[in-house]
């Protein structure tokens, strides 16, 4: 059973989640507590939780501070806030300290659970694929168990190790100093729901495999794979690119390898000389793994090749413009704008910057809110994605690209649903309109008199008869009274006269004239040929 701890100030709601909530469904039970973030740091320290379920505003230590803390401290602790509609921009700051989840008050219990169901599975599904058994009978060879430990000393920064194996190293091959390095790192750090543990042993066999037919060694390091060259010439830039290569190849052999390759990025440090230099190439692998937010998945990306471009994100004026662009595009139903502002404002935040990669995150949160609010304030009839879970899945997206694609995506569903919603509503209102025309077409009723019936533009209406019907409004009553003065005609010996008068026609001669301009025949010929007609 997975450990939690609930911190809020508000006694009732916090008892009312600890009571309230089943959290055995979820594999999960409450550990502790706590009324703010100090109380839930120290609760931290005796409980050891998976997971802390928070509030942002509270005193002494707030939401922020507690998730600030906790990356440093407790990496490994997820955290779900909960907050109010007001406090979502708020919120959104977290992701710079690592949350990834987020809920609104009032917290929907089938959510919440479904959530940490989800995290539970990220959980176990991270031990598994860091699971040091499988690594512990990797290599064989005993400079490269030593070696191995050296690096890993060095990364650690523990002189002692350090100072032990180097001896070791250097008594067996003399080549610590004079070697060139360069670090690999990698992580299959998305989650994928469908790969049982089962299927990620298969993978960890298929790494296995690969390496130990090298003589570089890989081992595990802060919850990312390293592989660590070592050659006694520059030739290792040409090598290292074929072996990374060659492994992205042999890790799709089998069935879950395939799926997993579509989400490994490989990042390769600078080549340095001398192995002291290990921490400094595996920094540069770090940032340019990093890189693959704009690089995007499935690459080998060396740090000499990625770039600042030194470009500054949008600022508040463009994004408030773009934003208003935007919701003109979903509000009209304007698929064409729509994906020139998005293709437009992923090129502003293409700025190859990994310091600026959580800012981003925040500004297309920023985009999809603006808009929804704007959209709940108009009432619309219909089920939008709750910013809580916008944002949530938001953050599962890796790379710029995805990002982009997720934000687009949710915008045209929002544009499918107002594209239904005006065309029930345009249908609607031309029924409405048909039926009006059918009980008054004998007054000819104007544009503007169905303009004040229905409360809607002239002009509007034309247009919208004329899409729906395929004919105007003065042809459709044109249409119905001939089609009355011909059934009067035919069924009927009322006088012609007459027959002109009751559909509306204050002139006899105009009457007729219409007549036979649409039949081809005066209306007393149209009685003659009926009549004639019958007779035979």
């Amino acid at each position: 059973m997975r450990k939690l701890i609930i911190v809020d100030d508000e006694k009732i709601i916090a008892n009312g989640l600890l009571t309230g909530i089943n959290w055995q469904k979820a594999g999960f039970e409450v550990a502790a507590v706590a009324e703010n973030g100090r109380q839930a740091l120290d609760a931290i320290a005796s409980t050891n939780p998976d997971v802390i379920i928070s509030d942002i505003k509270m005193p002494v230590m707030d939401g922020l501070e507690l998730a600030k803390a906790v990356q440093i401290q407790y990496p490994h602790i997820k955290i779900i806030f909960l907050s109010c509609y007001n406090d979502f921009y708020y919120a959104q700051k977290a992701i710079e300290y690592g949350v990834q989840n987020y809920l609104l008050k009032p917290v929907d219990e089938n959510e919440l659970l479904g959530l940490l169901s989800k995290i539970g599975k990220e959980l176990e599904f991270a031990e598994s694929r860091y699971d040091h058994d499988i690594f512990d009978s990797l290599y064989t060879l005993t400079f490269k168990d030593m070696l191995t430990n050296y690096i890993l000393s060095i990364l650690r920064n523990d002189s002692s190790d350090i100072a032990y194996y180097s001896s070791k190293i250097n008594r067996s091959s003399g080549e610590l100093s004079e070697s060139y390095i360069s670090v690999a790192l990698f992580a299959l750090n998305d989650f994928v729901p469908d790969l049982t543990a089962e299927d990620i042993r298969s993978v960890m066999s298929d790494i296995k495999s690969y390496w130990s037919d090298t003589d570089y060694p890989v081992f595990v390091f802060n919850n990312y794979f390293i592989v660590f060259f070592h050659e006694t010439s520059d030739v290792i830039s040409s090598k290292h690119k074929f072996f990374l290569n060659s492994f992205m190849d042999s890790i799709s052999i089998n069935k879950c390898g395939q799926k997993l390759r579509e989400l490994i990025s490989i990042g390769v440090g600078n080549i340095y000389k001398g192995f002291r230099n290990s921490y400094n190439s595996y920094l540069d692998a770090y940032k340019a793994y990093q890189y693959k937010f704009y690089a995007g998945k499935r690459k080998v990306i060396e740090y000499s090749d990625i770039c600042d471009r030194g470009i500054e994100l949008p600022s508040s004026s463009e994004i408030e413009e773009i934003e208003q662009d935007l919701f003109s595009a979903v509000f009209n139903c304007d698929r064409a704008v729509l994906n020139k502002e998005l293709e437009k404002y992923k090129k502003m935040c293409l700025v190859h910057d990994i310091e600026k990669i959580p800012v981003i995150y925040f500004k297309y949160a920023e985009i999809y809110i603006s808009i929804h609010k704007k959209l709940w304030e108009k009432q619309v009839p219909f089920q939008l994605v709750p910013p809580d879970i916008f944002y949530n899945k938001m953050l599962e997206r890796k790379t710029l690209y995805h990002l982009d694609l997720y934000l687009k995506s949710s915008l045209e569903d929002i544009i499918s649903e107002l594209e239904r919603l005006k065309s029930d509503s345009s249908k609607n209102i031309v029924l409405k309109i048909k039926y009006y025309l059918q009980k008054n077409y004998i007054n000819n009723p104007s544009l503007t008199e169905l303009s004040e019936v229905f409360n809607l533009n002239p002009s509007y209406i034309s247009s919208l008869f004329k899409e729906e019907t395929g004919t105007n409004i003065s042809d459709y009553i044109l249409s119905m009274r001939l089609t009355e003065a011909k059934s009067l005609l035919k069924n009927t010996d009322t006088q012609i006269g007459i027959i002109s008068e009751k559909l509306g026609y204050n002139d006899y001669r105009h009457f007729c004239t219409v007549f036979k301009k649409e039949t081809g025949m005066s209306p007393l010929q149209y009685r003659m040929n009926v009549v004639f007609d019958k007779g035979k």
